[in-house]
């Protein structure tokens, strides 16, 4: 068994670090699509309500039920604690629960996936008491998960040091060689292909804000002003004698041009160089919907003004729209976040596969980011 409170800074300090698989962005959002179907959310939320009593933790019991229910099962249709049957007895780790059928008197939404899940959840894993212990940190939350899948990967599975569990990193950067095949059985040369607990929730978050598991804000640092320096008083300067002054003639002055002001755009223009700009950019129009989507929220446009000014600043000096974005998806964004939320809304208008990942990430920056900051900020 390993030292808890350390397992859980470690965890807490993985997620800080973690990035998604970007060659598995398109896989990750997929997965996330389905378990945020309103029908499973739904259960979902029931669920994370009467063992949390946190209905925003649905994303918890929904990225167990993606690790956990096995192949020939749905979504919301096997038992949480090991995705065998609910109609049957249990035969792997954790044995003997079940079976767990449906009845015509089930009240709505407290289904045999329902009772599993409490079982599991409650009479096994004893959660309410974890997280009684333990608090709602990230760390604690990510070290209840991988007590699931059960410590081994953290004791050091067999004779090999202690390793991070792909059942929380799989299809993360924090993923490492090395998996339990069955029960007891560990293969150092395996990869787990399955998509880890983290990078779920970790997306989930950008799709639903109330979700606390989103990536960490960076710290805003203060940086003091300098201080005012004494003024060196001047000396007292020499006396000279006035000179003789020299008669000149009169120069004729020489106009000076004009400069011509840089252009400012108005609310309406800013708001019109939108699909402008992104048509350029990505050449699709059919994403115009997320950005006027997002322009009937006014704390959102305003948001997206502020973008805009930039880009049409830059464009105004001589850059190209290509350029401008790229300057700011350079110095503001990390892409790797940004684009998966970009992809999965995507998803949802259908565009998949005709967004590239690098058409997601040029979106990313214009759209999403102001999007997820101000949707957390509750804006």
């Amino acid at each position: 068994m390993p030292n808890i409170a350390h397992l859980i800074d470690a965890n807490n300090r993985r997620f800080v670090a973690m990035h998604f698989n970007t060659s598995r962005l398109n896989e990750i959002g997929q997965t996330c699509a389905g378990l945020s179907l309103p029908p499973h959310k739904a259960k979902y939320t029931r669920i994370a309500t009467k063992v949390f009593n946190k209905p925003e933790q649905w994303a918890l019991v929904a990225v167990i039920d993606s690790r956990e229910h096995d192949g020939q099962f749905g979504l919301c249709n096997s038992y949480l604690g090991n995705g065998q049957a609910l109609g049957q007895v249990t035969t792997i780790e954790p044995h003997g629960r079940g079976p767990f059928l449906n009845h015509p008197n089930d009240p709505p939404g407290e289904d045999a996936f329902y009772r599993g899940a409490l079982d599991a959840l409650i009479d096994v894993q004893k959660a309410p008491h974890w997280f009684a212990t333990w608090g709602w940190s990230t760390g604690s939350a990510l070290t209840f998960l991988e007590g699931l899948n059960g410590f081994g990967y953290a004791d050091g599975p067999h004779g090999h040091p202690p390793m991070a569990s792909p059942y929380i990193w799989g299809a993360s950067s924090e993923q490492q060689l090395g998996k339990y095949i069955s029960d007891g059985i560990f293969d150092p040369s395996a990869l787990d292909m399955q998509i880890g607990c983290a990078p779920l929730l970790r997306f989930l978050a950008g799709l639903d804000s109330a979700v606390p598991y989103g990536p960490p804000t960076p710290p805003i640092v203060v940086v003091p002003p300098a201080p005012i320096p004494t003024p060196t008083p001047a000396p007292t300067p020499i006396p000279i004698p006035t000179p003789v002054p020299t008669p000149t003639p009169v120069p004729v002055p020489t106009p000076t041009p004009v400069p011509t002001p840089a252009p400012t755009l108005t609310g309406d223009q800013m708001g019109a160089l939108i699909p402008v700009l992104l048509q350029v950019v990505l050449g699709s129009p059919a994403l115009m919907s997320m950005v006027t989507g997002l322009i009937s929220n006014p704390t959102a446009a305003a948001a997206l003004t502020q973008v805009i000014t930039g880009l049409s600043t830059q464009v105004a000096a001589g850059a190209t729209p290509q350029q401008a974005i790229t300057n700011l998806i350079l110095t503001q964004f990390d892409l790797d976040q940004a684009a998966a939320v970009v992809q999965a809304e995507a998803t949802k208008l259908g565009l998949t596969p005709a967004m590239t990942l690098d058409q997601a990430r040029e979106m990313a920056a214009v759209v999403v980011r102001n999007y997820i900051t101000n949707t957390k900020a509750g804006k």
